[in-house]
């Protein structure tokens, strides 16, 4: 049986490419999207390893 923190850590990390690539990368911008702080933003975003090729494919 999964583990339910691996869904939940899946769809935040969707989420945040999402929001990144709807407002072309501006950190700032999508964590106030969000509703965390710019540096709650960046932890996650090397938590999950996120590139900006994941989410400037999806700005375009």
């Amino acid at each position: 049986m999964p583990l339910v923190t691996d869904d939940l850590a899946s769809i935040e990390r969707t989420k945040v490419v999402e929001v990144l690539g709807r407002l072309r990368g501006n950190k700032t911008r999508a964590a106030r999207a969000q509703g965390i702080d710019r540096r709650k933003l960046y932890r996650l975003v090397e938590k999950y390893g996120v590139t900006p090729a994941e989410y400037q494919e999806r700005a375009q």
